[in-house]
């Protein structure tokens, strides 16, 4: 598929964050001049803000980041500033202690809509509860993620009917 075929299809579109393993890695094209990754795709097709890991992440931790983000990112309106956000959850990350980690992949396992993710969660979780020292000091993990496109989104106020807010570009 080419650029222009998917240019400005998903403008309406805020914020899009890649969870899968390396999903912002680049790959070199010898017949172009330019790198090709899925952030920059969604760019173009004309999402406002591509938040993606940038090497392989273990599905369990990326569920974690990722319910943190959202946690963060739909605590409150107004303008939100997509970087400081990931810059907080890092910290977050970096300083959570086993325990915590393991109880809050539980509670996500409690959420799954598929008995596989329900398993693979609590499996994880299990795993991070041995051991001392906190899991995610490393900065293999909280410093995989990175923010691409315009880096700030309007968050609206929750709505009436209970549904989450939404973001603007």
């Amino acid at each position: 598929m080419h650029a222009q075929a998917v240019e400005g299809s998903l403008r309406n579109c805020a914020v899009a964050v890649l969870s899968s393993c390396q999903s912002a890695a680049m790959r070199m094209d010898p017949r172009l001049d330019e790198c090709l990754d899925l952030p920059s795709a969604l760019i173009i097709a004309g999402v406002g803000t591509v938040i993606a890991p940038m090497w392989p992440i273990e599905e369990g931790f990326a569920a974690l980041w990722t319910d943190l983000f959202y946690e963060r990112l739909t605590a409150g309106a107004g303008v939100a500033d997509l970087a400081a956000l990931v810059r907080e959850v890092n910290h977050t990350v970096r300083a959570m202690s086993r325990d915590s980690a393991a109880e809050r992949l539980s509670a996500l396992a409690g959420g799954a809509q598929d008995s596989a993710a329900y398993i693979r969660l609590l499996a994880y979780g299990q795993h991070l509860e041995r051991g001392t020292e906190p899991v995610f000091a490393h900065p293999w993990w909280w410093a995989a993620f990175l923010v691409y496109g315009r880096g700030r989104v309007l968050i609206e106020e929750g709505r009436s009917d209970g549904k989450h807010p939404r973001a603007h570009p």
